[in-house]
């Protein structure tokens, strides 16, 4: 079966009950399912998933978390199959890119364990893909990855994991400020360096590694002594962290 023809044909069973565990989760119906025709004429599997995803987070935004799980399950599981056998239209870039816009979606409607397997998934494949393109903005993809996954450890109280990742970011990041190519980002370089100083900072004294926080908050001082948005004297936590739509909300 061509790809396009099995994207849409698992994208109707999503949406016109075809499934019968689909079917039971979204409880859709035949007369109220949405008009996907606009899809029919797409060969883009990106298309047709995003518009998968766009389904989950509707039905996880009125709070059907297992009908939306459903779906991310099945469209995920679609992409992976897609990529491993080779389809020239869902490239490993591709593939990348879904998981960390899928994890920053998830992060942002509390789902912050879901997130976090995205995040890590995007950096497994990123990290794959380096082996064969150590390129600057495969790498600050890289390291903006990590400040999120390491974001998503520490929502989901893995502290020891979010140390680590926090401290491959931060190295990340400063070898990427020592790029010839930096001059034209430092701005925006600076600010995810400190990103991941200050989470790291927070870890530490967590992890009450008291001298090992101070040293940390210094080096994110210093460094925002240059960078600092809009005249202001000090940052604040929002400058750094993504701020999830609903502090409360967890899963998994």
């Amino acid at each position: 079966m061509k790809t396009d023809k099995l994207l849409h044909s698992i994208l109707h069973k999503a949406v016109r009950g075809g499934d019968t565990q689909l079917n039971v989760a979204l409880g859709r119906t035949q007369s109220n399912a949405p008009d996907v025709g606009v899809l029919e004429d797409s060969a883009c599997p990106l298309e047709v998933s995003s518009a998968m995803f766009q389904l989950g987070y509707e039905l996880d935004t009125a709070g059907r978390k297992e009908a939306a799980e459903v779906v991310y399950r099945q469209t995920i599981e679609l992409l992976e199959s897609l990529s491993e056998s080779g389809n020239a239209r869902l490239s490993m870039h591709d593939l990348a890119t879904v998981a960390f816009d899928h994890g920053e979606k998830l992060f942002h409607l509390g789902r912050y364990n879901s997130s976090r397997v995205a995040f890590a998934r995007a950096r497994e494949i990123i990290d794959s893909l380096i082996l064969l393109d150590a390129s600057f903005p495969l790498i600050e993809r890289l390291g903006s990855t990590l400040n999120w996954l390491a974001l998503t450890q520490r929502k989901t109280d893995r502290v020891k994991d979010a140390k680590n990742t926090y401290a491959r970011a931060i190295a990340v990041w400063r070898s990427l400020m020592r790029m010839p190519q930096s001059w034209t980002h430092l701005g925006s370089l600076r600010q995810s360096y400190s990103t991941a100083l200050f989470g790291q900072t927070k870890v530490l004294t967590n992890l009450k590694e008291k001298e090992a926080a101070r040293k940390m908050l210094a080096e994110f001082e210093r460094v925002n002594r240059i960078n600092v948005p809009n005249g202001a004297t000090s940052w604040k936590d929002e400058h750094f962290e993504a701020a999830p739509a609903a502090e409360s909300k967890e899963d998994d």
